[in-house]
């Protein structure tokens, strides 16, 4: 099979076959700031319909605030 590449090259089959799922998410685990700018960031350029961008985004890091 062809490689289809996108972008800077990147091939999509094989992201397609090498992605996972996190299955061990640990919810208890706090996450650094600059791990939530990295997830934020990803999230900033993720596409969306028409480029619409209908997401919203709350970030809570005090525990009695988490429900």
């Amino acid at each position: 099979m062809e490689a289809i590449k996108f972008g800077e090259g990147v091939d999509i089959h094989e992201l397609l076959v090498k992605r996972r799922s996190g299955r061990a998410f640990d919810a208890q685990r706090p996450l650094s700031d600059e791990d939530v700018h990295a997830l934020l960031e990803a999230a900033r350029w993720a596409p969306s319909g028409g480029n619409a961008q209908p997401w919203r985004v709350l970030v809570l890091q005090e525990p009695e605030r988490k429900r």
